[in-house]
């Protein structure tokens, strides 16, 4: 009991965490700008640790080659290529080293094997090889160290390659031309190892070598002709320019690796060499220089830079990469692993759509962003020893100087930042010599003066003087003993200071009581001033307070733990409740209130414990509720305080979010440090803090992520009849317009995901799907919709996503589809009707028309339930009539059952069938869904299962179970079935969609799994179920039962899963049928606690003896 009172306790404090000096003094930071490095490795999906290259592409996606395998990464998932042996439109490496995009999309992939295309549409590669016997081929088969898209002409790829030159490919003649290093020849290339390759904005095309420097040819030098294409028969002409440092006695800078070639913004060129730093092109000069900016010898190892879209200039290096600002020189360096980079091309580095910079490491691949918070946030200083992140804070309050006062566990804190950023606490409880004691509420009074509760004392400190008032008490004054009688055993203190100037408190035990602030000005001994004591229920647990305000007429509304909401009248002394009534939609939805607040207008806003925002309507005295399902992230609100703008800015368990009453709509906000809250009135701040430190804004004053994601469609399943059922599965859709699906398609599903690599899981969704619902449908976080029975006919699929910040982007996905009807539904086949069957062809139309009057009918059945709920009841007696009556009694088997449906008609069934014979055949199901489908489903079920239950054989049993459910017409609906026949020692199976049958084997002590054979009854006809046959011994157990069980999931929303079940049956098996049930249903229902039961549970147990 002392562990649940603690438990409700924190839970109602809201604790702020703040650590804190136990001697004196703490300190906090206050955070801005920072710059994240976060590691995503193989933990996260990637193929492979070892990163060679990363691009974005114009889609958005990031791409990451690897040595095993092409990874595309959405921010969420990647996807991977890799080498297959036998396919040869898999990559021909698994090492991927250079990555390229041209304009039509296409993605061109180098590696130690030759040169990748890879085609969008077909999600395949096609590879480009060294043939001998084709002069056009590739040149050489060694490795792809470069590629570039010729910007003349974005027909051409430039290849740079480790041995073979440097070669041209022509895409549209599929032709390879190649330049290579001729020893006699001054002009041909320095070395035929390519390691780099750029063109820069002058038309100069650089070409950085293995061992030999840096080499240029004009490009514009070449011939065009009249179709824009190079002239091949001049490219001997072609003259390579040769450029070393002006160092010429250098012998390591002559001999320089050219590792990358950038042009700026400015148009400065840079070339960054091997173990000789950084160098500059003077274009006056035509020659190479050192770079002014990096001068230290330290700075002589990089690999790859870029410079992002701000003008920072970002370099790669073994284990750092490091930020230039060029107007200052100023270098920051950032270690990104132990292992670092290791890209030795022009890949090492990107920048997304987002601003990230992305690096390739020798251990997955590391992004590099600016956290802008969006709030200033205040934290602890982890690395102070003399702070405890332990010590629960439970109020926070401003005071009219700018001081922080917060309360905790062990006393009252002062803070108060200085220049440098810091924070200062000081703790007045020690400081002061006041006892220790948890402050769960610190107030201010009209003068200033600042109260609280510490421990068994009220005190009152003036912020000017930081003087302190302890009032005492006389245990003898039976007066002032109520009110301390009251802080005895209080979980939690709270102030209030209303219109008259009389000072109110409330505590856990529960009551109020109200004292003059004249009085306590007047003394600071308890004995001379005058508690007045309210109970609204004495003695009642329920009313234990944990909010109240006063309201602009005077009234106190009181937050109680589970007694609801409570409306005192001072003057009249009537308290007035309002509780949450089953059978009353407009009543408070919760009997567990937490904050309590009044708006600009002076409407009542209730924050509960899992109800959500309740709105108080005082001309009805009823309530509106508000809750996760019209956008607020959490049903357990914190605090609520209100803006100049008549916002609600909500504290809840998820985040902050702001809420605007007149539209209805919520704004969230997923940042910690929210459990108290405070509104700074005088200065229009707010301030949302918890264990780890606080937050502090203007809501005025909020700028907001203006970033807006791409979303793109990354999936497309489809479940089709012509596959007996199978997915398929493509990953072509983001380069797809538009698709053509039969009327077979029955399911189809879209993936999709916003292209941030920013916080992604806060990206919420919302679609349409034209002709079926114009209207945007918000689904949060969930990255898929799914269709089903679709009519055929057109339809275009949309899909938006909101930023980090919530911010929705009228930019969308989309892609059209067409469903094609069946032949007997064509245009074509129509004709034929009309001129065969003219009259039928009315007829045909009018069953349409009817057909679809029938199914907006069967909607609006929905809403009616009175007659509804008779409909169930009937079904339901019926079903509850059709189960056995009584358990079979064969002296061979110890049967037990049991069975609970989740709700009045279940979708569970079992039944048993015993022949002359002494055979025993036992059947459970479980029909999709429940309610009224569900019950006819097990009804149709019962009547099969009794007349098909003679059946000699399991599986013509089974098959015509099936075959005349289909008939039957019943889909969406469909049948699990288990069937288990007992003739003696032999034990016949046979599943259709069900949870496996376990098997106890008491020979052998295991436990054994028996899965279904098929998909459930009443989705494919003639479907070829498997039959299993087991001999059986004594001491055997057979434990069929339904998903219900594994799927019951605990307050936690944690499931109990299919290996509990296992677990317990081992644990029972020598127990009989009567005991081993008992458990089972035991063990379901602790684990779900109050929760109710989601789905139906059934067990039969057979036990052999």
């Amino acid at each position: 009991m002392k562990d649940l009172y603690k438990n409700i306790h924190i839970i109602y404090l809201l604790s702020l965490v703040l650590s804190f000096c136990i001697l004196t003094y703490g300190n906090l930071f206050s955070q801005t700008d920072s710059i994240i490095v976060e590691n995503i490795s193989t933990g996260e999906g990637l193929s492979h640790r070892h990163v060679h290259c990363v691009m974005e592409d114009s889609y958005g996606f990031l791409w990451i080659g690897t040595d095993d395998g092409l990874n595309r990464y959405d921010g969420y998932e990647f996807v991977v290529y890799k080498n297959n042996i036998g396919d040869t439109t898999s990559l021909s490496s698994p090492i991927i080293s250079v990555l390229t995009e041209d304009e039509k999309g296409n993605i061109w992939v180098g590696t130690p094997n030759g040169l990748n295309l890879y085609q969008r549409h077909s999600d395949s590669f096609v590879r480009y090889t060294h043939d001998p016997e084709n002069e056009y081929s590739i040149s050489k088969n060694d490795g792809i160290e470069a590629l570039l898209i010729d910007r003349n002409n974005s027909n051409y790829v430039w290849i740079g390659t480790d041995g073979g030159g440097l070669n041209l490919f022509d895409i549209e003649l599929q032709r390879f031309y190649s330049f290579t290093h001729d020893p006699q020849e001054e002009n041909s290339l320095s070395e035929d190892i390519v390691k780099s390759l750029f063109q820069d904005s002058f038309g100069d095309f650089w070409i950085g070598t293995g061992s030999s420097g840096l080499d240029k040819i004009n490009l514009s030098a070449i011939p065009i002709s009249i179709d824009g294409k190079y002239d091949v028969s001049r490219f001997n002409l072609i003259a390579f320019e040769h450029f070393l440092n002006e160092q010429e006695d250098n012998e390591e800078l002559q001999s320089a690796r050219v590792y990358n070639i950038y042009e700026d913004s400015a148009q400065t060129l840079w070339v960054l060499l091997s173990g000789s730093g950084i160098l500059n092109f003077d274009r006056e000069k035509n020659r190479l220089i050192p770079s002014s900016h990096f001068i230290e010898q330290k700075y002589t190892h990089f690999h790859e830079m870029l410079e992002d879209r701000n003008g920072i200039f970002w370099f790669g290096s073994h284990n750092k990469v490091y930020q230039l600002n060029k107007n200052n020189d100023k270098i920051k360096e950032y270690i990104l692993n132990k292992e670092g980079t290791r890209s030795s091309n022009n890949q090492g580095l990107c920048e997304d759509n987002a601003g990230n910079i992305w690096a390739a490491t020798w251990d997955g691949i590391v992004r590099i962003h600016r956290d802008t918070p969006l709030f200033e946030l205040h934290y602890h200083n982890v690395d102070d020893p003399s702070l405890t992140a332990s010590n629960y804070m439970y109020s926070i309050l401003a005071d009219r100087a700018g001081k922080i006062w917060i309360g905790t566990y062990y006393g009252l804190l002062v803070m108060k930042e200085d220049i440098n950023g810091f924070v200062r606490f000081i703790n007045y409880s020690e400081s002061h010599q006041i006892n220790k004691g948890s402050v769960y509420s610190v107030i201010a009074d009209h003068s200033g003066s600042i109260w609280a509760v510490i421990g068994r004392t009220l005190v009152r400190v003036n912020p000017q003087t930081n003087s302190i008032v302890q009032y005492k008490n006389d245990p003898e004054n039976s007066n002032a003993l109520s009110f301390q009688e009251k802080l005895g055993n209080a979980g939690s203190v709270n102030l209030l200071i209303d219109n008259d100037d009389n000072l109110w408190i409330s505590a856990w035990t529960g009551g109020i009581s109200k004292v003059s602030l004249e009085e306590l000005y007047s003394t600071n001994n308890l004995n001379d001033v005058k508690f007045t004591n309210y109970f609204s229920e004495p003695n009642d647990p329920a009313s234990s307070v944990l909010d109240f305000i006063q309201d602009r007429v005077g009234h106190l509304w009181i937050c109680t733990r589970s007694g609801g909401v409570i409306k005192f009248d001072p003057e009249t002394e009537i308290f007035k409740n309002y509780k949450q009534e089953l059978n009353n939609p407009r009543s408070l939805n919760i009997n567990w209130a937490l904050a309590a607040h009044e708006d600009k207008k002076g409407n009542i806003w209730i924050g509960t414990y899992g109800g959500g925002l309740n709105k108080f309507n005082r001309e009805t005295e009823s309530f509106t509720h508000f809750g996760m399902q019209n956008g607020l992230p959490s049903d357990i609100i914190r605090g609520i305080l209100g803006d100049d703008n008549g916002n609600l800015w909500i504290s809840t368990h998820s985040g902050i979010a702001k809420f605007n009453p007149e539209n209805n709509e919520f704004r969230n906000y997923y940042i910690q440090n929210n459990d108290v809250s405070f509104h700074d009135k005088l200065t229009g701040r707010m301030y949302f803090g918890d264990n780890s430190g606080f937050n502090v804004f203007h809501p005025d004053s909020l700028k907001e992520s203006s970033f807006v994601p791409r979303v793109v469609l990354t999936k497309f399943t489809r479940y089709s009849d012509e596959n007996n059922g199978e997915q398929i599965i493509d990953r072509t859709i983001s380069a797809k317009d538009n698709i053509e699906l039969s009327y077979k398609d029955d399911i189809i599903s879209f993936e999709f995901a916003a292209l941030s690599f920013n916080k992604n899981n806060r990206c919420e969704y919302s679609y349409k799907l034209g002709e079926f619902n114009n209207n945007w449908i918000n689904i949060g976080t969930k990255r898929q919709v799914t269709f089903t029975n679709l009519d055929p006919g057109n339809y275009d699929f949309k899909v938006k996503a909101c930023n980090e910040d919530g911010i929705w982007c009228e930019n969308f996905a989309s892609i059209h589809f067409y469903i094609s009807p069946p032949w007997w539904s064509t245009w074509w086949s129509y004709g034929i009707y009309g001129l065969l069957f003219i009259g039928a062809l009315y007829g045909i139309r009018r069953f349409e028309i009817t057909r679809r009057i029938e199914k907006e009918d069967k909607r609006l059945l929905k809403i009616e339930n009175e007659r509804k709920t008779k409909e169930l009841d009937q079904v339901r007696k019926l079903q509850l009539s059709m189960l056995p009556k009584d358990i079979p009694c064969l002296t061979n088997l110890d049967i037990a059952v049991y069975m609970k449906t989740a709700t009045e008609v279940g979708g569970d069934y079992y039944d048993f069938y015993k022949s002359d014979d002494s055979t025993l055949t036992a059947v459970i199901g479980d029909a999709t869904g429940h309610g009224l489908d569900a019950g006819m489903m097990v009804t149709a079920a019962k009547g099969l299962f009794q007349n098909l239950a003679a059946f000699p054989n399991l599986t013509e049993m089974i098959k015509q179970f099936n075959n005349t459910l289909i008939s039957m017409h019943l889909q969406p609906m469909y049948m699990g079935v288990l069937l288990a026949k007992f003739n003696g020692n032999l034990l016949e199976i046979v599943g259709a969609g069900m949870t496996p049958l376990l098997l106890y084997r008491n020979d052998s002590d295991e436990i054994r799994e028996i899965e279904s054979s098929g998909p459930p009854l009443g989705a494919f006809s003639n479907y070829d179920y498997l039959t299993t046959r087991i001999d059986l011994a004594k001491g055997d157990v057979i434990l069929l039962l339904s998903d219900g069980f594994e799927e019951r999931f605990n307050s936690k929303n944690e499931m109990l899963g299919e290996r509990r079940a296992r677990e317990l049956l081992q644990k029972l098996h020598n127990e009989n049928a009567d005991t081993i049930v008992e458990a089972f249903v035991t063990e379901c229902n602790e684990w779900g606690g109050d929760r109710p039961q989601d789905d139906d549970v059934t067990f039969v147990v057979i036990k052999i003896k």
